[in-house]
Formats: structure tokens, C-alpha cells, sequence
């Protein structure tokens, strides 16, 4: 079991003046209320052991034998990252990019990279070893919302949102030339930009084209992973919100400046419209359809599935108003993670037909809203 605090190594310090004026009293408070002092996170939503057995197992039925002990030491050194337990690094502490999000992020690129085996054109010990470096990246994708102690100026991990994707590359490539694997280095910093906005994609240099195909499942990873969360609507509202509020993207002032949204409900109505931006403009335009990969035999497809059912929720939110989304209890470690990797279950690894990059339908590269930006 991992646990860390929110906001402050201490938990009854209180932020200075300066940062009060910065972030603003409420967006502050808002955060710290969410939850005060040590926060558990179960061991079935990050158990670094489990998580090593369970991909392990996931590759080997696939017939790919992942490196095991350099797995095993990725997976620690993330626990001591978000555990605070890493010289100069305090703990995680933003309530949305939490670590059961980069846990499923990471079990959607295992599910995506066993789909996607067979287009393979490298040695089976050759993809294995790109495999391994892939859900390395999938798990610290969003280590760049960790503060350094030393970094007095910033509070709160949220108020890192800018910049977080090449914080995340930092820890990634530190990890990777500690593991023996430094070569990779390279190609890591191009598959974690693909979870973010800091690049474009077009200006990403990847080695190789297969490369470039585990960006494409990393960044559509990020996506789905969130987005078919089963409380995905609740953490867009109660997590979300109070992260954006703190980097100074949501809240009446980013209103105004019309640059976010101004209530946490209206960031939550604004959801179907970012979730279908986000197929058109990047899983699908972007990354090549891949979330098609996870389909079965029969063409379901339970990522797209709860990603439904997510946005009739909302809708349903809308017309007959929030008491059909209970609040997420402050101290309430998010549902276990099993429920997710149930979307998992019974999925046949239907290899596409031809390679990711042979798929991709061009389309104009119309952002995103910065304040709707996972």
C-alpha cells in the first residue's frame, strides 16, 4: 500500500501570502479541502508487485516475455515517486492525475500493445524489449505533476499543468539510463509528448515508424483510459475542476479572461463536446484509430462502450440536474481499479490489417481548448 499526502509534505502547513495571491484563496482551499493529511491509495489500485505479475502474465499469453526485473524496478522507482520517498521529490498530490490514473493508463497500453503484436515487422525480443519501454512511458507519463522540494514557488502539482509532459520526459529518461537502457531515451521524450499539448505531434522525431505506433497507443491510452473510467463524469467534476482552478484555467477570473470555465458543472456539460474533439482530432486523426485494436470478435468494444454510457450520463446530468452524480466523498479512494480492467476481459487481441501509420485519415489540427485539456 502507497501512501502520500495532497498538497504538502506537511499537511497543516498553510500556503504564504505570495501563493494565496497567485492561485487565489477559494482555488486553494477548495484543494486542500479535498483531502487533508495522508491519503491510503489501496493496494488494488497500485501494488508495484501486482502490477509487475499482472502485465507479465498479459504479455506471456500473448507469447512476449517482458524483462521482469527491469519492470519490477520501473514499477518501484514510480511508488517511491508518488510516495515522496525519492530524494528532493515530495508527493503526489493532485486529485484527478492520481496514480490509479496513470496505473489504468498504463493497463490500456499493455491491452493496446498485445492488440497490436502481430503488425510487429522486429524480432519478438526486439518488440518485447519496445514493449517494456512503452509502459514504461504509459506509467510515468504524469510524473511531471511531482514538486521538487526546492521548488518553494509552486504549491500544488496542478499548477505544473503547463509543463508537466517534459517534467514527466525528465523522470522517464533518468529511469531509463539508471535501467541500462538509455538508447531509448530518445524515443521516450517523443511517446510521452503524445499525451500532451506542449508539441505538436508533427514536430515529434521518433526513431522509427514503430516507434512513432507506441506513441500513437500511448497517447490513445491516455485518452481512453480516462475517459471510460466508470466515475469519469464525477472526476471531471470534483477532481478535474479543482486542478484547473488551481493553474488558473477554471474558476469566475478564467471565465472572464475567457480562458476556461467558470463552475466545475460547466466544465462537466463541456465533457461530450472535449470527448468528441478528442476522437476526431487525435485518437483518430492523430493515432491512427488504434483504440480499434481493442475491439472483440464481435466488434464491441468496452473502452467505447463506457465511454458511452459516460456521456449519457452526462446528459442525463444536464436535464434532470447533479443529484443523479453524488458528490466523490474528499477522502474516498477511488473505485478499484478491477472494475476498469474488466473492460479488459474476454478482449481478443483482433490484429489490425496493416500498420497504424497506413490508417491515419488527415485531418486539420484544430486544438483543443486549453481549458478542457486532460
Amino acid at each position: 500500500m502507497i501512501w502520500f499526502r495532497f498538497l504538502s509534505s506537511n499537511g497543516d502547513h498553510d500556503p504564504s501570502k505570495a501563493v494565496q495571491a497567485l492561485l487565489g484563496e477559494t482555488a486553494v482551499g477548495n484543494l486542500r479541502n479535498f483531502a487533508k493529511g495522508p491519503q491510503p491509495v489501496a493496494a488494488d489500485t497500485y501494488s508495484a508487485a501486482g502490477l509487475v505479475d499482472e502485465l507479465c502474465a498479459q504479455f506471456a499469453a500473448a507469447h512476449i516475455h517482458l524483462d521482469s526485473e527491469l519492470l519490477s524496478q520501473a514499477a518501484d522507482r514510480y511508488a517511491n515517486l508518488v510516495n515522496g520517498s525519492r530524494p528532493g521529490i515530495l508527493p503526489l498530490d493532485t486529485p484527478y492525475h492520481d496514480v490509479q490514473h496513470s496505473v489504468e493508463v498504463t493497463r490500456c497500453a499493455a491491452a493496446l500493445l498485445t492488440a497490436y503484436a502481430p503488425n510487429s515487422t522486429g524480432h519478438t525480443d526486439a518488440f518485447a524489449q519496445r514493449a517494456l519501454v512503452t509502459l514504461i512511458c504509459a506509467l510515468f507519463h504524469d510524473t511531471g505533476y511531482l514538486r521538487r522540494a526546492n521548488e518553494s514557488q509552486v504549491y500544488c502539482g496542478a499548477q505544473l499543468i503547463k509543463q508537466h509532459v517534459s517534467r514527466s520526459v525528465g523522470h522517464t529518461q533518468e529511469l531509463l539510463r539508471d535501467l541500462g537502457l538509455s538508447r531509448w531515451c530518445s524515443s521516450a521524450e517523443a511517446m510521452i509528448h503524445c499525451t500532451g499539448y506542449e508539441r505538436s505531434f508533427a514536430s515529434l522525431q521518433f526513431s522509427c515508424a514503430e516507434d512513432q505506433d507506441m506513441g500513437r497507443l500511448i497517447g490513445t491510452a491516455d485518452l481512453l483510459a480516462q475517459m471510460a473510467d466508470p466515475v469519469y463524469p464525477e472526476k471531471v467534476r470534483d477532481r478535474l475542476y479543482l486542478e484547473f482552478e488551481v493553474a488558473g484555467l477554471a474558476g469566475p477570473g478564467a471565465r472572464a479572461a475567457g480562458i476556461g470555465h467558470g463552475t466545475a458543472t460547466e466544465l462537466l456539460a463541456s465533457t461530450p463536446k472535449f470527448i468528441q474533439g478528442a476522437f476526431q482530432d487525435r485518437l483518430d486523426a492523430l493515432f491512427g484509430g488504434s483504440y480499434r485494436l481493442l475491439g472483440d470478435t464481435s466488434g464491441a468494444n468496452k473502452y467505447l462502450d463506457q465511454i458511452q454510457r459516460n456521456m449519457e450520463r452526462i446528459e442525463q446530468a444536464a436535464a434532470t440536474g447533479p443529484a443523479c452524480m453524488p458528490l466523490l466523498a474528499p477522502r474516498q479512494v477511488a473505485p478499484p481499479t478491477l472494475r476498469i480492467a474488466a473492460l479488459h476481459a474476454d478482449q481478443q487481441n483482433t490484429p489490425m490489417r496493416q500498420p497504424l501509420s497506413a490508417v491515419i485519415t488527415p485531418r486539420p489540427d484544430r486544438a483543443l481548448a486549453p481549458s478542457h485539456r486532460h
